[in-house]
């Protein structure tokens, strides 16, 4: 048995001596003085020895005990949940914000994890009656402490509570910062759950005010969002929380990245550029966004910003991912920040590779590279508190050379005359106008056309679908699943068309065209496009917010565009089916180019399109009329993004897999004269390179969600630089396991939807292989920048968000002394350890003295007091008294002559 209060047990059981010692000295013996009656009261002794020596030491036994318990009973005896009755603990709920915001670095260098952690030891501290904040070694029987991890999604590192206070001390010590967003609502949803679940367990709740829930933050914008609803905590359990931050740091982080380039190409011409070449070039402008915050955007400054190419090779067979070094810069500029501006978009241009064998290049070529990344990394040279957000990867495909196939039947002989070329031949020689190129065109029979074919193909081009067979379309679609380019157009020799039918029921397209071409009286042109392109000024920012940026196929000729597209005339068509003329075709797609009245010419869309799943995520919505080509998701409501790219990026990539262009007008000339324009050779090279691209997709999410792989991936491997973080250090015994996989690993299962198999906390790269260990992709987890928000938020509506979940409608500050709070206000521990052993020592007061030893004590005094009567033999007094007041007062009482005598 163990006391709360030793020394007063002890102080207790040492005054049971008094009654002994009392005893003693009533024992002393005396000198005897013999007088005549003497002789019967020794033998009436005698006579009554032993009861009267029974008597005696039961009540000396008895106030012994009474001593004992009384002193007992203020030590306090730990007795276990038997003697002090179930419930009776205190159990605190550590919730520590270890989201982006938690690597803030203050003005004194120390982390907001860091401060939080303080915190959290000294809320421990407190718990063991410790003002400082110190630690003990022994927790008091019957409380207990859980810790739940705000980075999202919320973690229960130790969840159900456990007494085993030194273990849950360093958990919170091994806490790092992750790359997503501080999940609070998560947090107390989980806690909610917990308690309910032991309240069910032991059929009652417990005592009021037993239960605590401390919430550590700093509540920037970043790490709370006040528009959340927050469940709301069992009855019984006390909200505490740390005083929010009331200034916020500077920070600048990127939020997105966006090549113009889908597909990097490294062939032979791949450094011509322009319209009417060949081919596709390394170079180009890559658009990067950034957002800063804090009090540093009152003012002006400057951010370098550089790009890089990483290699995404896989490793030797049976090696280690292997740490390299940092890729070198293919591109830098300078964005220079006037004062209140929040965003920027920098185009940056990356330098040319060289010629083959040089650098880079060699490099590329020497490798067998499926994705690299680009990296962009944040230079401010101050007013940066958070470092973790200055990367952004994106994999970008690396190609030698795209394959296309034109599926049509073949011709032979040549053609005296332009004007008897059909469309397979106008197509073949749009693609590959020269010898050298970096598009090799493969020309297949539409009776031919199998999977096995398809499956080395990039793109398919279909100038006589009329011919396809009925079941060669369901192989189509699954060539357009695996992230394949279906080009479609209209045959010139058909008068009634019948096979689009066939095509948008395989390919499950949501709109469909009419049977008969529309004829013209006179040329319709083509609608003007607006010349204004996005450009940069000085310091790399885009002025524009066209929506022919980077989220158009046709960005890299968006300046030549309109007077390409003005000699171009179109006679006949194939319309879409209630085409609703400027407000676009049907269809979830985007119109890249239109008649002057305003029919759809040119549509470009992903049929079936399906967005991450995250963990419990409900189903994506429908996607909007005009989704954007690039491989990026549209932009948040409200938020439209710079040269059409997401200002913020969402919280992951839109995983859709493969693109249909449709064209509506065969490429005759008898219905339109565009094969004969300088248009064609551009705008076929856009849609193949641009649109596999878009096709094939981008594997990128951010942190705190379940990225998609690849198909045919089952599971994802980190690279070296997207390596996580070591393993967490023991639990406490009394703590459930740890499920599979909720430790951080080097590699996570991929389940059947195609997603990771537990959400990714950390920005890196993973390597997605498949059964046959064959890489299959990269796949990009970057930081979730919504969280890298430091600005503050006024105390009155972080309270007021805060109470949504006190069951009493009441928070408890911790520390709040009234002076202002910055995130890098030093120390503090102190001021929060001292007000939460207050609230807890008020909130979880134990009764001064063990009740049950003190409801011994006074049954043993009761006994005490009836002993003591009994043995003072109170009765024969009284009854001889009684006896001379009933003979009255000249009666002597029997026996008073022999008294007298």
């Amino acid at each position: 048995m163990t006391f709360l209060h030793a020394g007063l047990a002890l102080a207790g059981l040492a005054c049971v001596s008094i009654p002994i010692i009392i005893h003693l000295l009533m024992r002393r013996r005396r000198r005897p003085i013999m007088w005549g009656a003497m002789r019967f009261l020794l033998e009436a002794y005698q006579k009554h020895r032993r009861r009267l020596m029974l008597e005696k030491w039961l009540l000396l036994l008895a106030r012994c005990l009474l001593i004992a318990l009384v002193g007992l009973a203020i030590g306090r005896p730990l007795l276990g949940a038997l003697g002090r009755g179930a419930g009776a603990g205190r159990t605190v709920y550590l919730l520590v914000d270890n989201g982006l915001t938690g690597a803030a670095v203050g003005d004194d260098g120390r982390a907001a994890i860091d401060r939080h952690k303080e915190a959290a030891r000294a809320v421990l501290g407190a718990l063991h009656g410790e003002a400082g904040g110190g630690m003990a070694g022994v927790i008091g029987e019957g409380d207990r402490v859980a810790l739940v991890a705000l980075g999202g999604p919320a973690d229960g590192v130790v969840l159900p509570a456990s007494a085993d206070v030194a273990a849950v001390s360093s958990l919170v010590d091994s806490l790092q910062p992750t790359q997503s967003r501080t999940d609070l609502a998560g947090a107390l949803a989980l806690v909610s759950s917990t308690v309910e679940s032991e309240q069910r367990q032991k059929g009652a709740r417990r005592s009021p005010g037993s239960t605590f829930v401390v919430v550590l933050s700093d509540y920037l914008e970043g790490s709370a969002e006040l528009g959340s609803a927050l469940s709301k905590l069992p009855e019984g359990v006390q909200l505490l929380s740390s005083a929010p931050a009331d200034a916020g740091s500077s920070n600048v982080a990127i939020t997105g990245l966006e090549p113009t380039r889908a597909v990097l190409l490294t062939g032979a011409d791949s450094v011509s550029r322009g319209p009417g070449q060949t081919g596709a070039s390394m170079a180009g402008d890559i658009l990067v966004m950034l957002r800063r915050s804090g009090p540093a955007v009152s003012r002006a400054a400057a951010t370098t910003l550089q790009v890089a190419m990483r290699s995404g090779a896989q490793p030797p067979t049976g090696g280690a991912p292997r740490p390299g070094a940092a890729p070198p810069a293919i591109g830098r500029t300078v964005v220079r920040w006037s004062a209140g501006q929040e965003t920027a978009t920098a185009a940056v241009q990356v330098a040319e590779l060289g010629p083959p064998g040089a650098g880079t290049r060699r490099e590329l070529e020497g490798t067998e590279i499926l994705e690299a990344s680009l990296d962009g990394v944040v230079s401010t040279g101050g007013g940066d508190s958070i470092a973790a957000d200055n990367v952004w990867r994106r994999p970008v495909e690396v190609r030698q050379t795209l394959r296309v196939g034109v599926v049509a039947p073949r011709s032979f002989g040549q053609r005296d005359r332009v004007d008897r070329l059909d469309a397979a031949e106008w197509v073949r020689l749009a693609l590959r106008p020269g010898d050298e190129s970096n598009i090799d065109v493969v020309e297949i029979e539409p009776a031919s056309l199998d999977g096995a074919r398809l499956a080395g193909l990039d793109a398919v081009v279909l100038p006589r679908p009329d011919l396809v067979p009925e079941p060669t379309w369901a192989r189509l679609k699954l060539f357009l699943d695996g992230g394949g380019l279906i080009f479609v157009m209209p045959p010139a020799a058909v008068t009634v068309h019948l096979w689009p039918d066939a095509m948008t029921r395989e390919l499950g397209l949501d709109w469909k065209l009419v049977r008969e071409a529309r004829v013209f009286e006179t040329p319709e042109k083509i609608a003007p496009i607006p010349s204004a392109a996005p450009s940069a000024d000085a310091a790399g920012n885009a002025e524009s917010s066209d929506a022919s940026g980077a989220a158009n196929l046709f960005f890299h000729i968006r300046g030549e565009l309109p007077d390409l597209t003005r000699p171009v005339g179109v006679w006949r068509m194939l319309s879409m089916e209630d085409d609703a003329g400027a407000a676009g075709a049907a269809g979830a797609g985007q119109r890249l180019l239109s008649l002057a009245g305003g029919a759809t010419l040119l549509w470009a869309g992903t049929p079936g399109a399906r967005g991450d799943q995250s963990a419990g995520a409900p189903p994506p919505p429908a996607p909007p009329p005009s989704p954007p080509l690039s491989g990026s998701p549209p932009a948040p409501a409200g938020k439209p993004g710079p040269a059409g790219a997401p200002a913020e990026q969402a919280s992951s990539n839109t995983q859709s897999r493969g693109l249909v262009v449709y064209l509506a007008t065969a490429l005759d000339l008898s219905w339109t004269d565009l094969p004969a324009k300088p248009l064609m050779v551009p705008l076929m090279h856009e849609v193949i390179l641009q649109g596999v691209g878009r096709a094939h997709g981008s594997w990128w999410a951010v942190a705190g969600t379940r990225p998609m792989a690849p198909g045919r991936s089952i599971e994802l491997r980190a690279l070296a630089v997207g390596a996580p973080n070591a393993m967490r250090p023991r639990r406490p015994a009394s703590a459930e396991e740890p499920t599979p996989g909720e430790d951080d690993a080097a590699v996570i299962p991929v389940d059947d939807s195609g997603a990771a198999a537990r959400p990714l906390r950390r920005a890196g790269l993973w390597r997605a292989v498949d059964e046959r260990g064959v890489t299959r992709g990269i796949v990009a987890v970057n930081p979730d920048t919504r969280a890298s928000k430091t600005e503050a938020q006024p105390r009155a509506i972080v309270e007021q968000w805060l109470v949504g979940a006190a069951p009493d409608g009441k928070v408890l500050w911790l520390g709040d002394d009234g002076a202002p709070r910055t995130p890098d206000t030093p120390g503090g521990s102190g001021a929060i350890a001292a007000s939460a052993a207050a609230i807890l020592a008020r909130r979880g007061e134990q009764a001064p003295i063990s009740f049950p030893m003190l409801v011994a004590a006074l049954a043993i005094a009761v006994l005490e007091l009836g002993l003591a009567r009994w043995a003072s033999h109170a009765d024969v007094a009284e009854n001889r008294s009684g006896i001379r007041r009933g003979l009255g007062a000249g009666a002597p009482a029997p026996g008073a002559a022999g008294e007298a005598a």
